[in-house]
């Protein structure tokens, strides 16, 4: 061998050993280290303004009373006067004109319904009738005492929210009632017909965020596995890999330009496995199959497994096809690998652009 084809020879195997990644005491042969840090797969993503509970609290005996009240309403209509705890007597709105028996020297209270305030009082009787309003957190109360038994008269409430309480006041020594209150089955149906549709809102948008969660985790995982198959080309102890002994004598020629899209950058083996390192920028469904051809003219493939822009072939066979799609318009790349004389290895390509 003359002087200038050892050298050039031997620049070729520098070449060839310098494109070698450096190899560390890690367990993992490292051959492209990410620019970035590889995404977490657990990234935090929070629904935004969804409460995740939708539980009600328990309800109270009084709410519970109204509550049944107003189911019977909407089934039958029919409201009834509730008799509550300690006595208290709930007549329906708008349903009835109650009768309201009060004692002398006593006084009698009436409730209106919570969240309105009284904007008039009109009694049938100023005289004999003492009336007083006031306001316990915010439900509406009035103070009622007769001055004398054997009494009646008339009572009109009317408030901010156009509700209009027409009531009866008798005087009696006995049988009074001390205290009185109001339910409107009617604005329970709303609240609650508008409760419904708020939970049927919060659920939807739970429902959405949910899915939005799982879409994105999926996707962070996806992140993450390609991450890890850029890193590292194979489960394969470093120590296995001396740049020295690793042989890059393989050429390999396309059948077509169609075919040149797929060309490997670089075709290696280290004695037990060959790796096949295509170009960057193949996408998945770009990615060839591998083959190796049969004395028969077939093709048949070949125990490989896909690492990030690498294929690793068990063993170290002396020809690899790469093929994409079939017949007339089949793709194809074969790759030989070449026995070299001298103890340095070719590391050059040879690529044959076909038709």
């Amino acid at each position: 061998m003359n002087a200038n084809v050892f050298s050039k020879v031997f620049a070729s195997a520098l070449i060839a050993a310098a494109s070698v990644p450096a190899f560390s005491q890690a367990p993992k042969l490292v051959i492209e280290k990410p620019s970035a840090s590889a995404p977490s797969v657990q990234e935090s993503i929070q629904p935004s303004a969804v409460e995740k509970s939708n539980t009600k609290r328990p309800l109270s005996p009084r709410e519970r009373m109204m509550q049944e009240a107003q189911q019977k309403w909407e089934k039958e209509g029919v409201a009834e006067a509730l008799v509550g705890p300690g006595g208290e007597i709930l007549h329906a709105y708008g349903y009835t004109r109650p009768t309201i028996q009060c004692a002398p020297l006593h006084v009698c209270t009436i409730k209106l319904i919570p969240g309105e305030s009284i904007t008039s009082v009109g009694l049938g009787d100023a005289v004999r009738w003492h009336v007083q309003k006031t306001l316990a957190g915010d439900i509406p109360v009035l103070l009622i005492k007769p001055t004398q038994s054997g009494i009646a008269t008339n009572l009109v409430v009317t408030t901010d929210a156009g509700r209009i309480y027409y009531m009866h006041i008798v005087a009696t020594p006995k049988d009074y009632a001390p205290m009185v209150s109001f339910y409107d089955p009617e604005a329970q149906l709303r609240v609650q017909t508008a409760e419904a549709r708020e939970l049927e809102r919060v659920k939807k948008k739970l429902e959405a965020a949910e899915r939005q969660l799982q879409a994105e985790r999926e996707a962070a995982e996806k992140r993450a596995a390609e991450h890890r198959a850029r890193t590292v080309v194979a489960e394969i102890p470093a120590a296995e890999f001396d740049p020295t002994k690793l042989d890059f004598s393989y050429t390999c020629k396309a059948n077509s330009r169609a075919a040149e899209s797929f060309v490997p950058s670089r075709v290696f083996n280290n004695g037990k496995h060959t790796f096949v390192q295509m170009k960057d920028g193949i996408g998945a469904n770009d990615m060839p199959g591998i083959f190796r051809r049969e004395s028969g003219g077939g093709y048949a493939l070949i125990n490989a497994r896909r690492s990030g822009n690498y294929f690793v072939v068990d063993g170290v066979p002396s020809q690899i096809v790469l093929a994409a799609d079939v017949g007339n318009s089949a793709r194809l790349v074969e790759c030989n690998r070449v026995e070299s004389s001298g103890f340095f290895r070719r590391s050059s390509f040879e690529f044959d652009g076909g038709n």
